[in-house]
């Protein structure tokens, strides 16, 4: 695909809106995050029992109804069932590093990340069901603040319109989980395949893009491919301390499409690249978090089509 125009941008912007870590490594040992994830699953687990009754409590120190107990002892037992999550992930990739060292491998891109060495396949489905999971777990954790808003007796005005406010987010939430399914429907599994494994800083990097199903016409759009670093902010101090995830784009190179022009399902259609020499090279699975994606946001008729791929791009010797 031949762009109108193409700009690049070596400004530092921070990212907003991504879907999280793409690293395995949360920066904390795999038995401290099991440890933090016990508490919470404890927790809940047992105001969840004693929500649905399963566990006797004495109801004159309940000041709410008992599905409050119940939603209450779900969210929780959910944050530390995702903890856990992120723990085995963590362990499983580096069990995955140490079993291929142990095997004689050396290349450091398959060492730092489960590369498919011919192309990557964004996930779908999976996507999908983890954001019906993140707005089922907001909503039933902002039902907490509802009730106590809306139903319990003397609660200030302020206190609703704060509770409103998170309502609207909740209703954002929902409307871009609808959007992500609705393309999910339209739009068939989309690849890119590598011309060469991996590419390196100083050189052009060729990728091959099949056109998915549902993608006939492209009205305008851009193509991006990225340098990004993340890691984990800190703030606050003692029981108030919030570690967040922040991603930066180090390096950006676009190709804009101004102009309409007619595209062929399941065909390839070749894009190009230049990376800059002193590039930095993928880490994802050291300290520091380095990865580069190519993201496309393509306008066309009714749902537009947008979508992120991970390329692999390591300072390594030519064979």
């Amino acid at each position: 695909m031949k762009p109108d125009r193409y700009d690049e941008s070596t400004q530092r912007i921070r990212l907003h809106g991504q879907e999280g870590s793409r690293s395995a490594q949360t920066g904390i040992p795999t038995a401290g995050m099991f440890l933090f994830g016990l508490p919470f699953f404890g927790v809940g687990t047992w105001a969840a029992l004693a929500g649905t009754k399963t566990i006797p409590i004495d109801p004159t120190k309940l000041h709410a109804p008992y599905w409050v107990l119940t939603a209450f002892g779900t969210v929780f037992a959910a944050a530390g069932l995702l903890i856990w999550c992120m723990a085995w992930q963590q362990y499983q990739a580096k069990l995955r590093q140490r079993n291929l060292l142990a095997k004689g491998y050396a290349d450091p891109a398959l060492l730092d990340y489960a590369w498919e060495v011919r192309g990557y396949t964004p996930p779908r489905w999976s996507r999908v069901a983890k954001a019906l999971a993140g707005v089922a777990g907001l909503a039933t954790f902002l039902s907490l603040f509802n009730w106590w808003a809306f139903c319990a007796p003397g609660t200030p005005w302020l206190l609703k319109g704060i509770v409103m406010l998170f309502d609207a987010f909740l209703a954002f939430a929902v409307w871009k989980t609808a959007l992500l399914v609705g393309r999910t429907l339209k739009f068939s599994a989309s690849r890119i395949e590598f011309t060469q494994f991996p590419f390196r800083p100083g050189e052009t990097a060729v990728l091959q893009w099949q056109v998915p199903r549902g993608l006939h016409r492209l009205t305008k759009g851009t193509i991006t491919l990225r340098n990004v670093m993340e890691w984990y902010e800190v703030s606050g101090s003692g029981n108030k301390r919030r570690r967040h995830l922040v991603q930066e784009q180090l390096w950006s190179g676009t190709q804009h499409y101004d102009s309409a022009r007619e595209l062929h399902p399941n065909q390839f259609e070749e894009i190009r690249f230049e990376i800059p020499a002193a590039a930095a090279s993928t880490s994802l699975s050291g300290d520091k978090t380095l990865y580069w994606e190519l993201v496309m946001d393509l306008d066309l008729v009714g749902l537009d089509f947008k979508e992120t791929y991970l390329v692999p791009v390591y300072r390594t010797t030519k064979p």
